[in-house]
């Protein structure tokens, strides 16, 4: 081969070689740099992965649970300065201006006392708001009608805890749910011929079942939960002539009394829970009669029909004898003040949107006993 060509050809290798070495090194640099970048800046790049949780700190005093007064992150805005609420006084002023709401919301506009006019009056349970807010409040049964919410029902373990549910209509919904949470003893009351005959056929729970152990099977269930007894007895005030006719309308024959009447027939001790679903015959009960038993009880749930004083009662904004002429406003307002003197206080008010007209509402008390 000529000596030029084969020094050509040797240069021309050499160069090959060289460029594709210096390739390699500057693949190999560049993929090192990288690398360490990747590594050192990974958490800025976007990524599929859920951010981890928050770690809450909440107190660990439950003395103090109930009323954190400030979130466990900074807001300056708010922190920089002394808070109204740590006024001893500012119970009694947000007291004092609910009670000015409810008397400007009681006097209805004067210029429509009744008549078909009485529509635009203020609704009734809108002058009435939760006073206590229980921190542990939840959903017992199901959702929409036939539930309720209560207050640390969870905490009704011992067995000696009783139960009263005035008002089946043969629904064991929410019975059968406070079964599952608690170990009470339940007992159903409902006069109602229809429920009677139904409810003393079904069969009841031996205390053995599983078909209590979650919510599903609870509010899936028909038969009477464990734990639990059917008595075909009202609750009502029999000396009450305005009680007895409202209760004679839906039912011929009545077998009942007050409260100390059925805690004597049943032979219980008084119920720490009392649920009162009666359609309108809870307007009617003399809480101050029985004082001594209604303040044993812990939580008292009812629906409130006050559709009974418009079909029963009522002419417009104005009932008339023999409860009258009194403003609705003022009826319901003897009834819960009742209540409020015996020691309860309003925690839960829904309207059940099953009913007509926004003329029943769901109502929770609990008793200042409990805390």
């Amino acid at each position: 081969m000529d000596p030029l060509i084969s020094s050509r050809l040797h240069s021309w290798t050499f160069a090959v070689l060289m460029g594709f070495a210096y390739t390699v090194f500057v693949w190999f640099v560049y993929d090192w740099f990288s690398a360490s970048q990747v590594g050192e800046y990974k958490s800025q790049e976007p990524t599929s992965e859920l951010p981890p949780p928050l770690t809450l700190h909440f107190p660990k005093d439950p003395s103090v649970f109930i009323c954190i007064r400030k979130s466990p992150f900074p807001q300056p805005e708010r922190d920089n300065h002394t808070s109204a609420y740590d006024d001893p006084g500012i119970a009694d002023r947000i007291f004092a201006d609910n009670v000015d709401r409810q008397r400007f919301l009681m006097q209805g506009d004067p210029r429509n006392p009744a008549g078909a006019a009485a529509a635009l009056q203020p609704h009734v349970l809108e002058t009435w708001e939760p006073l206590y807010h229980c921190p542990f409040e939840e959903r017992v049964g199901p959702y929409g009608d036939g539930g309720k919410w209560m207050c640390r029902v969870r905490d009704y373990v011992d067995p000696g805890c009783v139960v009263y549910s005035f008002g089946s209509n043969g629904h064991v919904r929410w019975e059968r749910d406070v079964a599952r949470l608690t170990n009470c003893e339940i007992h159903i009351f409902d006069p109602t011929p229809e429920v009677v005959q139904y409810l003393q056929s079904t069969p009841t729970e031996a205390d053995a079942t599983s078909a209590l152990d979650t919510v599903v099977c609870a509010l899936n269930g028909t038969s009477l939960p464990r734990r639990t007894q059917f008595h075909p007895w009202a609750l009502y005030e029999a000396s009450s002539t305005l009680a007895s006719q409202f209760l004679l309308k839906s039912v011929t024959a009545v077998t009942g009394g007050t409260l100390r009447w059925i805690v004597e027939h049943a032979g219980t001790a008084v119920p720490q829970i009392v649920k009162i679903d009666m359609r309108g015959s809870e307007l009617f009960i003399d809480f101050r009669a029985e004082a001594d038993l209604w303040k044993q009880v812990h939580m008292l749930l009812v629906e409130v029909n006050l559709s009974v004083l418009s079909n029963c009662f009522q002419t417009g904004f104005y009932i008339p004898a023999p409860l009258g002429p009194t403003p609705e406003w003022q009826f319901f307002s003897v009834w819960i003040n009742s209540l409020y003197d015996l020691g309860f206080l309003m925690f839960h008010r829904e309207m059940n949107l099953f009913a007509e007209n926004g003329r029943v509402w769901e109502i929770g008390f609990v008793n200042k006993i409990m805390f």
